[in-house]
């Protein structure tokens, strides 16, 4: 049963209020002389592709225009124009080195960063292979250019692979013995721990992750990388799996669809990088460019595959001490709910844990999570693999503390995991930490988005490109945390609720009206706030369509308000 975040005695506007699935603003904070956005199509699925279309088939099978999806990329590449068209001090220049390429690569003979034929040449504006080969000391899980080189041009063996795929005992490659890093299994790893925060493609990059952490969070994952492209030596691809020291238990999410892909990708993690805990196989993704390569949510319908990429990937990461995690979903498309059957051939692959997320590849975010399903999971688990410790992590809709606390009651759920919650609010974790309906205050949530600031310049970098880049990335979180809705401006209410639209409200104060703006406009203004200016021809289209409405709905709140 879960717990009300509902006060007895709300009076009755505030009860049908709630029925309509809208936030009970208290009545002086209303609006109602506005005109009112509709959000109620909004989604906040951060794993669709920026090149979806607008277009899409409804569950009958007809066409509809969608208000939701994501922008094409086509739309906006202008976000990193004001980057790409000016000139890039080299920074390993800037760090008294020399370049690697010489000077006067400019018309003025400033040393630059240029694309060359061979993409590692640049990289975030460094030139790669001489002196600054690991310009960021303050990043772990790096790799060299020698590596991909290798991975490129097929140079790389992968003996562990062949052996699992031949049902073969996996040979470790590289140091053993005393000194060596023992593997902590997966179970005692998130036992007794905070949720774990979601892999989040683009906006779970690692200064919001390490964000998090300053909050709270203990365990977290990297962005989805792509196995087919860390095995050809993608550079872009190999810089998702980077963590910060803060972060102290660590996974990397990677997806394909083939067991020999997958065991090759695992075992090139296992030997090139140390600092991270866990592997996770993506097989949740509602992604319809994976699905067509078998992989993501697709992976659970073909459980032949499935079951033989589970089963090699654990032998060659336990053979290195790593474990082994599988995320999915309750089923792919449809009704087919397979998710006890790819549960139980987890266990039965040696898999050290299973996370479930409650919906469907094809819900998306437009239905609440059901977690009966973790239930269901856990029979079909202990089944399968009597008295196995393999925990099942639960995840779906959870955006307070209460429900943190009661969704840890769910029949076999052994930890949890937050996705959207966290985007929203990423104080989410402090709140769970401390059991607190924090009411936070414009100037804290301020404070906030200065730590992460602060954490996109060092990861970024000081220059053009890393201060853009730092701003992009802002803009991204607060297309997502602007649906935040403060606690004291709800009548009888401990938390919102994942879902809920609220009508147009001001807040207690400019900052807090500002901050509630989904208009993108007001978006930028904030980054000036908190960074500098933003160049004169600067373009931001927000990679989720319904997370921004068209500036022209309504005047931006800094402008009314002369912020």
């Amino acid at each position: 049963m879960m717990t009300s975040v509902e006060s007895p005695g709300m009076p009755s506007w505030a009860v049908d209020a709630i029925a309509r699935h809208e936030a009970p603003i208290k009545r002086e904070y209303l609006l109602l002389d506005r005109p009112e956005v509709d959000m109620a199509q909004q989604s906040t699925d951060v794993s669709k592709p920026v090149e979806e279309a607008t277009e899409g088939d409804d569950q009958q099978g007809t066409k509809r225009k969608r208000n939701h999806g994501q922008n094409k990329t086509s739309d906006r590449k202008g976000n990193m124009d004001v980057i790409n068209n000016d000139r890039q001090l080299c920074t390993v220049v800037a760090r008294g080195g020399t370049c690697a390429f010489g000077d006067g690569l400019s018309p003025d003979g400033t040393p630059v960063s240029i694309k060359v034929g061979d993409e590692d040449a640049v990289d975030g504006g460094a030139a790669k292979g001489g002196p600054g080969e690991e310009l960021d000391s303050l990043t772990l899980n790096g790799t060299t250019q020698q590596l991909r080189l290798d991975l490129r041009g097929k140079k790389y063996s992968f003996p562990g692979s062949k052996a699992a795929l031949n049902r073969k005992k996996v040979e470790r490659v590289g140091p053993v013995g005393p000194g060596v890093k023992e593997r902590v299994p997966f179970s005692k790893l998130i036992a007794g721990r905070l949720p774990m925060l979601a892999p989040l493609t683009t906006v779970g990059n690692l200064p919001f992750r390490r964000l998090c952490v300053s909050l709270g969070c203990e365990v977290t994952v990297s962005e989805m990388a792509l196995a087919e492209s860390l095995l050809k030596g993608n550079r872009a691809e190999h810089a998702l799996l980077k963590k910060h020291p803060d972060e102290k238990i660590f996974g990397i999410q990677v997806a394909g669809g083939f067991p020999d892909m997958m065991s090759r990708c695992a075992e090139m993690l296992c030997r090139e990088m140390d600092d991270f805990d866990f592997i996770d196989i993506n097989m949740g993704c509602p992604l319809e460019g994976l699905h067509r390569k078998g992989a993501g949510s697709a992976l659970m319908t073909r459980l032949g595959k499935a079951e033989g990429v589970m089963g090699s990937m654990a032998q060659v990461c336990h053979a290195y001490d790593k474990n082994l995690t599988v995320k999915i979903r309750t089923a792919h498309y449809g009704q087919n709910h397979i998710c006890d059957k790819v549960a139980a051939r987890a266990v039965s692959s040696d898999v050290d844990g299973v996370i479930l997320h409650g919906r469907t590849a094809q819900q998306r975010y437009s239905r609440p999570a059901d977690w009966n399903f973790h239930t269901k999971c856990r029979s079909a688990m202990d089944e399968a693999v009597p008295g196995n410790e393999v925990p099942l992590v639960g995840c779906g809709d959870i955006v307070n503390w209460r429900e943190a606390v009661d969704r840890m009651e769910t029949p076999g759920v052994s930890g949890l995991m937050i996705g959207r919650g966290a985007l929203i609010k990423p104080w989410i974790f402090t709140e769970i930490k401390e059991h607190r309906d924090w009411d936070i205050s414009s100037a804290e949530r301020l404070d906030i988005l200065k730590r992460f600031v602060s954490y996109g310049l060092t990861h970024w970098g000081t220059d053009t490109r890393g201060v853009e880049s730092t701003r992009r990335f802002l803009l991204e979180a607060l297309s997502f945390l602007y649906r935040y809705i403060p606690l004291g401006l709800m009548e009888g209410m401990t938390s919102m609720k994942i879902g809920w639209r609220p009508p147009r409200y001001t807040g207690r104060d400019d900052l807090e009206t500002l901050m509630a703006s989904g208009n993108f406009e007001d978006w930028i203004r904030l980054s000036e706030l908190l960074i500098c200016p933003a160049p004169e021809r600067f373009k931001f289209v927000p990679k989720h369509k319904s997370n921004s409405y068209d500036a022209a709905a309504a005047e931006p709140v800094y402008k009314r308000l002369g912020i």
